[in-house]
């Protein structure tokens, strides 16, 4: 049976590979200066523990064992540790099979009380909205986008709104056009995260939804869907 020091010396050295292949890094370059200048996000989230862990190996490695001992023997939680973070960078959990989904959508010839119909019986709040043609997703609506809609007629017209019309009618009342973005089924829920997190920092506000297809591309079937609320909730079950 390995002793905690090898279990953690072999997971310390996976994850001191990985991130040498991730950057092109030869063998002369710092373990520290890995951790520093590498953008993954399991590195950045990890880095102060991952440093610690550097000074740990170099402890068990250069200090002489005393009766054949280590004398920096891990505890069992700092292995348990270090091997859930190489878990996490070597086999980051896939947008695909994780939010996998038959996505329920409507195109722009579809009526009103077809999408308040699937809202009633599915519970959802925001659905993909496609071209006329069922080839691509032109826009995102919600039930807030509804609810403008709803007011706005009624304010106009002094009267409740018809409902046979086509959804193309609610797109004036979309909050923020074309807030929605794509991922390959390939990707990791890692990458997903990092996409709405560079959208609120740059623009201050969510995304309304990632579209998940084969490669990530607009003309391609969808395969699933994450909201901000998946992601966060899914990263903080992770962590």
């Amino acid at each position: 049976m390995k002793s905690n020091s090898d279990v953690f010396l072999d997971a310390y050295n996976e994850i001191d590979h990985d991130l040498r292949v991730r950057s092109g890094a030869n063998k002369y370059v710092p373990y520290s200066k890995l951790i520093n200048d590498s953008d993954n996000k399991i590195v950045r989230l990890h880095s102060e523990k991952l440093r610690s862990y550097g000074d740990l190996r170099n402890a068990i490695v250069h200090n002489p064992k005393k009766d054949n001992l280590v004398i920096a023997e891990p505890h069992p939680e700092v292995v348990e540790d270090i091997e859930k973070i190489k878990d996490q960078l070597l086999n980051p959990v896939k947008v695909i099979p994780k939010f996998g989904i038959k996505v329920k959508h409507l195109n722009l010839n579809d009526k009103v009380y077809d999408l308040l119909k699937l809202i009633a019986d599915h519970d959802i709040s925001q659905f993909p909205i496609f071209n006329a043609e069922d080839t691509e997703v032109v826009e995102i609506v919600n039930t807030n986008t509804v609810s403008r809609w709803l007011s706005n007629v009624q304010s106009d017209q002094g009267h409740l709104a018809e409902l046979d019309v086509p959804i193309e009618s609610l797109l004036v009342a979309i909050e923020v056009k074309e807030n929605f973005r794509y991922l390959s089924k390939t990707s990791n829920v890692y990458d997903a995260y990092d996409l709405f997190m560079k959208n609120v920092q740059s623009k201050g506000y969510n995304l309304d939804l990632i579209l998940i297809t084969e490669n990530g591309k607009r003309a391609e079937s969808i395969l699933g869907v994450i909201t901000f609320q998946d992601i966060i909730k899914l990263v903080n079950e992770i962590f």
